[in-house]
């Protein structure tokens, strides 16, 4: 799950800190604490460079479908909603369903849930799976191929990381998504970060 404010405590920098320097030796390289300034801004600049294809690759890859039963699991951190788009072209006029989930419940059975229910009043927009309509699920107004790929949490909402695979598009209620960096300074490191522009 990508948060869009981290926080950090003491026990959290050090942690960072050791699973970066053990990922470094078993490359080979020496320590991060242990480089010098112009070393460090070499590192630093490989780390970025490396972020946005390798994650967007991953979450892409591991993307869940929406018609199948997760395998993966993504714990709730608090309470709070799930925000489940209608449809894959949702305008801003109409409002996306909103889950209650509780701290611990796992999103991707919570989303799965809700998705592959059958769908009951108007269609919000093309069905993409099937032309007839008969027993359409929710999650064939998503998309071609409409898969989980993460979550995404601003305080206590949360949105889904959508991956179509099909039409290659990576998308967020109303908005596109993807994988940039993040130069966070308290743990002197690039992060990924999920950016979104408007559809």
């Amino acid at each position: 799950m990508f948060a869009v404010d981290r926080t950090w405590d003491t026990d959290s920098v050090a942690s960072f800190h050791r699973k970066r320097d053990e990922e470094r030796l078993k490359k080979g390289l020496a320590s991060f604490r242990a480089l010098n300034q112009n070393d460090k801004e070499r590192a630093l600049e490989e780390e970025k460079s490396t972020i946005s294809s390798n994650d967007m690759k991953r979450l892409t890859f591991r993307a869940c479908p929406l018609e199948k039963f997760p395998l993966q699991a993504c714990g709730a951190t608090s309470d709070g909603l799930l925000i489940c788009p209608k449809s894959l072209r949702e305008t801003k006029t109409s409002s996306p369903d909103k889950l209650r989930f509780r701290k611990g419940d796992n999103l991707f059975i919570l989303a799965y849930n809700h998705y592959s229910q059958s769908l009951s009043g108007p269609a919000p927009g093309q069905n993409y799976i099937s032309d007839d309509g008969i027993s359409a699920k929710r999650h064939e107004y998503l998309g071609p191929s409409p898969c989980i790929a993460g979550f995404l949490q601003r305080e206590n909402t949360v949105e889904i990381l959508f991956w179509d695979s099909y039409i290659r598009l990576a998308w967020i209620h109303e908005h596109t998504w993807d994988i940039g960096a993040q130069f966070d300074e308290v743990v002197e490191a690039w992060l990924p970060v999920i950016r979104t522009a408007s559809i």
